[in-house]
């Protein structure tokens, strides 16, 4: 008994259809890399055929339809990608953030406060108390990760905040070597 040939796979609607000749595929490859440009006239043009001739094709072979699921496959694609690279992103910066908040830390331990004057006092209160805040309501599904509010009617912590930009670098030095205030720790 000779042997059956396996079924081939079924065409994606952007590929060749099963009975489509390779000219009038050409003309469909063609209308549909076009974009939101297609015609069947421009094509016509393009291979030098008929528009009467690319309309019969295109409603033969469903250009429209086609073209559409072509589309929509590469807006997928692009959105897939897009996710993709939104999760390295934020991976990146979890790693960067933490980084940057082990060095403010071991900063902060060499901080002499004496040397802090009321005004970095205070904004170090404020902002502590604005992170602290922010990763609670975060934890409790108030907050997205952005600081902006995940149910309406909330307020965000993450308004306002130190103008860094503004610190002197003797502020930012005291700010780097300051104590991290455990009320946790017994003395």
């Amino acid at each position: 008994m000779p042997k059956r040939r396996p079924e081939p796979e079924a065409a994606l609607p952007w590929e060749r259809q099963k009975g489509e000749t390779p000219q009038a595929f050409e003309a469909f490859s063609i209308y549909r890399d076009m974009g939101s440009s297609r015609s069947t006239a421009k094509v016509g043009r393009k291979l030098g055929k008929s528009k009467n001739l690319m309309d019969r094709w295109s409603s033969r072979w469903e250009w429209v339809e086609r073209a559409r699921a072509y589309d929509n496959d590469l807006e997928r694609q692009e959105r897939a990608e897009a996710a993709k690279d939104l999760k390295e992103a934020r991976k990146r910066q979890r790693k960067t953030g933490y980084f940057m908040q082990k060095k403010a830390t071991e900063a902060l331990d060499r901080l002499n406060v004496e040397d802090l004057d009321a005004n970095a006092i205070i904004r170090l209160i404020v902002e502590g108390a604005k992170l602290e805040r922010g990763n609670l309501l975060e934890e409790a599904g108030f907050l997205q990760p952005t600081g902006t509010p995940a149910r309406s009617g909330q307020q965000g912590a993450a308004d306002g905040g130190i103008d860094w930009s503004k610190l002197t670098d003797a502020d930012l030095r005291k700010l780097a070597s300051m104590d991290g205030g455990d009320d946790d720790e017994e003395e």
